[in-house]
């Protein structure tokens, strides 16, 4: 793992020590406008399925119901811009703007695949900056998932690392930014755990929020 600080334009890959080895599950990037990258660590896709919920009726995915798109992307990226849209690929969604954001936020919901189908890295861009999120043990049993939290960056040195409402083993890292351009300072927060006994799914997955805006 790197010994020097992240900054504004790096790919922070995260990952957890999982026999002998460090796994990356993903990585996030902040923009200089203050625009969010996030990607899942699983190698490029070669499918893609996608289903859209009213959010208070998701309890879990089923991806016997989600459409297979006929388009595959060439990453895993999304893009949560300053502006409030949430780029997927070829598709627009939107939320609350983050440059007006005054409170913190979770900007999207990660699943993942069981560690042993994550590979440890194997080539590093300039632009890559690896982090290990440490003390997480992972539990066969349980599977795992995580979240993206952002909030503005206030002036105390204590930060509190958040936890799902599900989840009895957590842990995570936390990411600082100044100087962005459209947004204010932000705390970038990821947090990975696991709560209920259930089977590991069969694809890393992201569930976003998207606004209902009505005419």
């Amino acid at each position: 793992m790197s010994s020097t600080l992240p900054k504004i334009g790096d790919r922070v890959r995260f990952a957890i020590h999982y026999k002998g080895a460090w796994r990356p599950l993903g990585w996030v990037r902040v923009g200089k406008d203050g625009s969010i990258y996030l990607g899942l660590l699983t190698g490029n896709p070669s499918v893609v399925r996608s289903f859209e919920k009213p959010a208070s009726r998701v309890t879990k995915i089923k991806y016997d119901g989600a459409q297979e798109l006929s388009k595959v992307p060439k990453s895993s990226r999304i893009s949560f811009k300053a502006s409030g849209e949430i780029h997927l690929g070829e598709r627009v969604a939107r939320n609350e703007p983050l440059e007006s954001m005054q409170k913190p936020r979770q900007l999207c919901l990660m699943l993942f695949v069981h560690p042993s189908r994550y590979l440890p890295p194997k080539s590093k861009n300039p632009n890559d900056y690896d982090m290990g999120i440490l003390g997480y043990e992972v539990d066969n049993l349980h599977p795992m998932y995580g979240a993206l939290i952002v909030s503005p960056l206030g002036h105390s040195s204590v930060v509190h690392q958040p936890k799902l409402p599900n989840m009895t083993t957590f842990s995570g890292i936390a990411l600082g930014f100044r100087g962005l351009s459209r947004t204010p300072d932000l705390l970038v927060q990821i947090v990975i755990g696991h709560g209920p006994k259930g089977p590991w799914p069969e694809l890393p997955g992201v569930l976003v929020v998207q606004k209902d805006i009505r005419h």
